[in-house]
């Protein structure tokens, strides 16, 4: 006996059972826990946008003349004021409001009570606005910034990707089969890129939620293509199998002679190209022949290789040259001592040295001092270049505690206090130069 909504109305596409809705927006209420704000306004905004755009899709009548009125007139109706508040109301944000409360309210309540409010001003206020408004540690980058980390953090199948959208706004178009589906992946995918190239501050890791939308598109594109149904000219297959194979043999070439001069000893990682290279040959020699699922096999293969390596092996290896945990060791066993940072922070040494880390940065040498003298077990993290400006004006007693490489910036890391140094700590650097202290 359900009414079903007319054409064109936005509460076609959403659930209208109380459970399901709550369901939704729970867990909405969990990435809130997890991640913020975001956790709860970007899935709503993928949602209402493909409600938004199935409004349009669903309007049965002549298209309008001319090829940019046929743009213009129907994002103009899809985002004008009465399509925007009734798929907002079709929604129910009354309902979520509840369910976002009801499991990441009780936790905000307490974190804010524990700290005053200090740390809901600090995450809301400044780690998720002014994240937003402006660049924040030097993570800044123009508009194109997430489409050129999109490229590379999916590749090699984002050399596909370019056809798959192409295929898929045909599909669109042409009202195919698989039009409202390839619709709710879009908008996955566009509202992810699209709100983080907007941001100030931007970071690869922020868009890889878009990447499971983009990996549905991708493969559904090569389906089509195998079976015969997508129209995309086959030059994108060459082109792509052929840029993997370029891409893998520089890589191998490259990567030896980079990795022993940031990372020594990991020369092999050049293998990780061969792995490529031989992917793109193999999958490039099968198309000629007209063997399109060993092509495309050939490709998957190589990919899949190539991730766990990258990802099961090589970062493994990568990982074993960050020193930075010695450091914070030391100081871990301090438990009150305060530490400060002089003229380099990196976010992860709060959490790794478990405390507050103050920042000083030139010429500010003499609140530098002053810290110092708050506490005889003070400690300071400054760079190797730094600490030779600085020593001259730091006070008699505070010494190098201990040296560590700096990962991936060709210097060293220096920990500064009035603690014992060790034997084994260089004058000068840990990099061979010098005698050490005796």
């Amino acid at each position: 006996d359900a009414q079903v909504p007319p054409s064109g109305d936005p509460r076609a596409w959403f659930p209208t059972r109380p459970l399901a809705v709550l369901a939704i927006y729970g867990l909405m209420g969990a990435a809130v826990l997890a991640k913020g704000p975001i956790g709860f306004v970007l899935p709503s905004a993928v949602i209402g946008l493909f409600m938004l755009w199935q409004g349009i899709y669903d309007r049965v009548g002549p298209p309008p003349n001319g090829r940019l009125r046929r743009i213009l007139q129907p994002a103009a109706r899809m985002f004008s004021p009465r399509a925007m508040g009734r798929t907002i109301l079709a929604m129910r944000p009354l309902w979520a409001v509840i369910a976002v409360l009801l499991v990441a309210g009780p936790w905000h309540l307490w974190v804010g009570l524990r700290t005053d409010g200090a740390w809901l001003r600090g995450f809301y206020w400044t780690h998720n606005v002014n994240r937003f408004i402006e660049p924040m540690e030097g993570h800044g980058g123009p508009i194109f910034y997430y489409p050129a980390i999109l490229l590379l953090t999916f590749f090699p199948w984002s050399l596909l990707l370019i056809p798959a959208l192409i295929h898929a706004a045909r599909e669109w178009a042409a009202r195919g089969p698989h039009a409202r589906a390839v619709t709710f992946f879009a908008a996955w995918g566009l509202v992810y890129v699209g709100f983080f190239s907007l941001a100030g501050t931007k970071l690869p890791s922020y868009i890889t939620p878009s990447l499971p939308a983009f990996a549905v598109l991708t493969a559904w594109f090569l389906d089509t293509r195998l079976t015969g149904e997508s129209a995309v000219r086959r030059g994108w297959l060459t082109a792509a199998f052929v840029i993997t194979a370029a891409v893998g043999l520089g890589v191998a070439a490259a990567l030896p002679p980079a990795a022993s001069h940031f990372l020594p000893g990991e020369e092999s990682l050049g293998l990780l190209g061969i792995i490529l290279a031989g992917g793109g040959i193999a999958a490039l020699a099968a198309l000629r022949k007209e063997r399109r699922w060993a092509a495309v096999t050939a490709f998957a293969v190589s990919a899949l290789l190539f991730a766990a390596a990258a990802f099961g092996i090589a970062a493994e290896r990568v990982s074993r040259h960050q020193k930075f945990a010695r450091l914070a060791e030391l100081i871990r066993e301090q438990p009150d001592a305060p530490l400060a940072a002089f003229n380099c922070l990196e976010p992860s040494w709060v959490f790794y040295t478990g405390r507050k880390v103050e920042w000083f940065a030139p010429p500010d040498t003499a609140a530098l001092r002053e810290f110092l003298a708050t506490s005889p077990s003070a400690y300071v993290i400054t760079t190797e270049e730094d600490y030779r400006r600085l020593a001259p004006q730091l006070p008699g007693d505070v010494q190098v505690v201990e040296r560590v490489p700096y990962f991936l910036e060709g210097t060293d890391l220096v920990l500064l206090g009035r603690a014992a140094p060790r034997d084994d700590v260089p004058m000068i650097g840990s990099r061979g130069r010098d005698s050490s202290v005796r």
